[in-house]
């Protein structure tokens, strides 16, 4: 328990002196005394925590070694055991290598260990013998030496555990790898438990690097082994070994301490070429990374241990306490002298400003002091023995008084003897594994009062206990003013009988249903609260219409209790006109305005309907929609009569269409003997002397015949569009190949105009058209893109995404996938004042009528292919000069298919 120091008098309430220096001297004096002592302080604390940091470093380092080498001692112990068992056991079988396997624990006391066996030394004429007792004796009927071929000598894999890990090990002989017979031979020349290098264990793939060690020890058939090399080979019976993954030994030491430590180890021995890598990242530490290298020699292998600290060089660490010492000592420093200067500079302020400072100065510091001391809470930490450890108490006048010695004592000793009963049973209950124990009383102030308390306890570290006392008698006042507020709440709706008021959380569950919803429904606030009966209030048919209204309306299914609130919850408020029902089955018109509730945190918590019963008006407005039928009786005779007359318009306008179509049925017939006549008479005069101009005239009437057979052509297609007469055989199809053959066709104008045409790849072209109609649609478009191109110019053709809208109305939503094809040019353009002009019959913009435009029926006849077709045509502007002709027409169902598919 720490108490604050007694103030001292602030320097600043004394007579100041007179200043014997100008004030920016004092303020620089000011400035470089507490910024030297702070650049000192900081320095001594950054090496205070280099050292640390290093020493923490260095013990977990030697922590590791030890760790590495206590388990090897281990494992060499363990074959030292095996040695003891064949030797003391002469006719060692496959259960007796098991039991002992079994007693000694393996996975338990030498974690990491992947097998534990036993190779017998085999020679060249035993090996069939030996195979045959394995399969008849040991239950291994499909033991054999492995791999294949003859030897002098074989060291098969003869009894292991436990077997399920590497069952398909049986009968390999370990003599025929390398690294592994190195080992075999090291412990055999030596007599001792020696170790390999990295090997691949059998059970893993081929090419995964996950290093695995052999550690071997041999076995003689005589006790004590032989003083000479070639009396070893001579007496030697076989090896037990043991084989470890690297990474799983590692694992198994379980080596977290409280440095943060990235181990590589590396093996070094002389029989290395070079190091090679065991376990860790083959990547070197970062620059910044506090390091370290140690070594040891075990089982005739050289180990290096790199030992570094990655997190030492991050720069997202946590801001040391040398750099915070810095940053706010050099503020201070800078502060202290602004003052000097101000204070310097403003004398006759400098009494009262120096009052003010020093209040704030020693305001700041009790603050810090109260912030990174403690919580303003009492904390118990108790001992296993639930004996007090420590204990803070800022503030001693809210909280239990303590004695001044009762650190070390139980909790029976120090506070009443209930309290601490109570403490006692939590504790147990933690002990058995409960988790957070909340316990609440009542216990007099140090002034006598009597107040409400709460007490949380909790275990830490290792069979200890942390208790949280905080005293709550200010929040049990607010629960209680709290209460008083909902009762006065209750009362004031209540009094509001004449309109209907329902609260409701926002899983629709009624919290209130004041007494005018009582009268206005029928129903009672004991039948509502706690239940989700809003629906029962409402008809069924008017539910379900606003639910697909706004389903329609956000694009995703709005049912059950958000068709209530929907809108309130996103916009806040929502009004409406609804039908209630009444519990006695009737039916009333009522004003609803739903609001949202928020919370201090702008949270939705809920959501208050205020229903007024608007049958009256409703009854009102009925009556005077009565008075007006009259009106509206004028009002539709009228729309009768314009009716009448749209619907005789449109007779002529088809009377007309189809008056054009047959006319410019007959008028082809003449046309075509005229153009047969015209053509044979310039063929005829072609041939003749002096006839050139007779040739001339010929091919002027063939020419002004073709024009008039085209412009009666378009004539009869528009008829025909607009008479409905035509006829469409659609079908899925690309709308790229039509482009390429309405394209062909005119390479002789593309050429002559030295034009460009650019047909786009990107985008999709599948639509449902009629490919003879809609390449008349493109051709016209093309056409018109070469007449008004100027020479060297460009067309291009391009296709991309687009919507459609569902319907022919303008208030249809619906949306469709489409495929918009373009085609721009680089003439003249059309103004934006004639883009929709264009389309109509005979019409021609104003920048095409000097004579380079035609009939004024190509882009009418476009329009007419395009709507039969379901789609749109509009022109727009280019970026640079020219116009752009933008087709529309709907996706072909495959292509949808294809698309919702991918």
């Amino acid at each position: 328990m720490s108490h604050p120091a007694p103030s001292a008098t602030p320097a600043a309430a004394r007579v100041l002196p007179r200043q014997s220096l100008p004030p920016y001297l004092t303020a620089l004096v000011v400035l470089a005394v507490p910024l030297g002592i702070t650049l000192g302080a900081w320095y001594h604390q950054r090496e205070m925590e280099r050292l640390e940091a290093s020493a923490i470093f260095s013990r977990e380092a030697s922590r590791v070694s030890a760790a590495i080498e206590e388990r090897l001692n281990d494992y060499a112990q363990l074959l030292r055991s095996g040695q003891g068992f064949l030797a003391a056991t002469p006719a060692v079988d496959r259960s007796a290598w098991r039991r002992f396997s079994q007693h000694l624990g393996l996975e338990r006391n030498l974690p990491g260990l992947h097998v534990l066996g036993y190779a017998p030394r085999i020679t060249a004429e035993g090996g069939a013998a030996f195979v045959r007792r394995m399969r008849e004796k040991e239950g291994q009927a499909n033991y054999t030496l492995r791999p294949s071929g003859e030897r002098p000598e074989y060291f098969p894999i003869a009894f292991m555990e436990p077997e399920n890990r590497v069952h398909t090990a049986f009968g390999f002989d370990l003599a025929t790898e390398p690294a592994r017979m190195a080992a075999l031979g090291a412990a055999r020349d030596s007599g001792t438990v020696t170790l390999s290098g990295p090997i691949q264990l059998l059970a893993d793939i081929a090419g995964q690097k996950r290093p695995a060690l052999l550690m071997a020890a041999p076995v003689y058939r005589e006790d004590p082994p032989p003083l000479t090399t070639a009396a070893r080979h001579q007496t030697l019976e076989g090896f037990v070994y043991a084989v470890f993954r690297v990474e799983d030994f590692i694992a198994s030491l379980g080596l977290s301490g409280k440095a943060q430590i990235s181990l590589r180890i590396l093996d070094d021995s002389a029989t290395e070429r070079r190091p090679r890598l065991l376990y860790g990242q083959d990547d070197g530490p970062p620059p910044a990374a506090l390091r370290e290298e140690r070594s040891f020699y075990f089982g005739g292998r050289s180990w290096q241990l790199h030992f570094t600290d990655p997190e030492s060089g991050r720069s997202d660490r946590e801001m040391p306490a040398s750099l915070v010492m810095l940053a706010s000592g050099t503020a201070i420093s800078f502060l202290l002298a602004f003052l000097t200067l101000h204070l310097g500079t403003r004398r006759a302020l400098a009494e009262q400003l120096a009052h003010q400072l020093s209040r704030e100065w020693e305001e700041t510091n009790v603050r810090l002091r109260s912030v990174f001391s403690a919580m303003p809470d009492m904390i118990f930490e108790l001992d296993r023995g639930r004996r007090l450890r420590h204990y803070h108490s800022p503030r001693e006048r809210d909280l239990l008084t303590l004695p001044a010695d009762a650190l070390g004592k139980a909790l029976g000793d120090i506070l009443p003897s209930g309290l601490a009963a109570q403490l006692e049973e939590a504790c147990r209950q933690i002990g058995r594994g409960e988790s957070l124990q909340v316990l609440e009383f009542q216990l007099p102030r140090g002034d006598g009062e009597i107040c409400d308390y709460e007490a949380r306890i909790t275990a830490i570290g290792e069979g200890g206990y942390l208790v949280v006392i905080r005293n709550v008698s200010d929040f049990r006042r607010a629960q209680l003013a709290l209460e008083v507020a909902n009762r006065k709440m209750t009362a004031v709706f209540d009094s509001a009988t004449e309109v209907s008021i329902i609260a409701t959380d926002t899983e629709g569950i009624i919290t209130v249903f004041n007494r005018g919803a009582e009268k206005m429904l029928g129903y009672r606030a004991e039948e509502m609260i706690g239940r989700s009966s809003l629906s029962m209030l409402h008809v069924p048919e008017e539910v379900t219409l606003r639910g697909e209204e706004l389903s329609r309306e956000f694009g995703w299914t709005v049912a059950d209790f958000d068709i209530f609130v929907t809108l309130a919850r996103l916009t806040g408020v929502e009004r409406r006109e609804w039908t209630y029902r009444r519990k006695d089955g009737s039916r009333l018109a009522v004003n609803l305005v739903v609001t949202a509730v928020y919370d201090e945190a702008d949270n939705v918590v809920g959501f208050l309907g205020v229903a007024v019963d608007i049958s009256a008006l409703k009854r009102a407005e009925a009556e005077l929609r009565r008075h007006r039928d009259h009106l509206q009786e004028l009002v539709s005779e009228r729309s009768a009569d314009l009716l009448l007359a749209k619907e005789e318009a449109d007779q002529a306008n088809h009377t007309k269409s189809e008056f054009l179509a047959n006319m410019s049925h007959e008028l082809r017939t003449p046309m075509h003997a005229i153009l047969s006549f015209a053509g044979l008479g310039a063929s005829r005069a072609a041939g003749v002397p002096g006839a050139e101009k007779l040739h001339h005239y010929f091919l002027r009437i063939k020419e002004s015949g073709e024009r008039l057979l085209a412009l009666v052509n378009d004539l009869l297609d528009l008829s025909k569009l607009e008479a409905g007469k035509m006829s469409f055989d659609p079908r899925p199809i690309n709308l790229r190949p039509l482009v390429r053959e309405a394209a062909a066709e005119m390479e002789s104008l593309l050429l002559e105009k030295s034009l460009h045409l650019s047909i786009g790849e990107d985008g999709p072209a599948e639509v449902n058209c009629d490919p003879l109609r809609f390449g008349q649609l493109i051709r016209n478009l093309l056409s018109n893109a070469v007449k008004f191109s100027p020479e060297g110019g460009s067309i291009q053709v391009r296709f991309q995404s687009a919507w459609l809208a569902s319907g022919r109305r303008t208030a249809d939503q619906g949306r469709r996938p489409a495929v918009e094809m373009t085609v721009s040019d680089e003439g003249i353009g059309i103004p934006v004042a004639e883009r929709e002009l264009v389309f109509d019959k005979f019409a021609q913009s104003s920048k095409t009528k000097t004579g380079a435009g035609g009939t004024g029926l190509g882009l009418a006849i476009c329009r007419e292919i395009a709507l039969a077709h379901r789609g749109t045509i509009v022109a727009r502007a280019n970026s640079g000069p020219g116009c752009c002709l933008a087709v529309t027409l709907p996706l072909a169902e495959t292509a949808i298919v294809a698309e919702e598919h991918a």
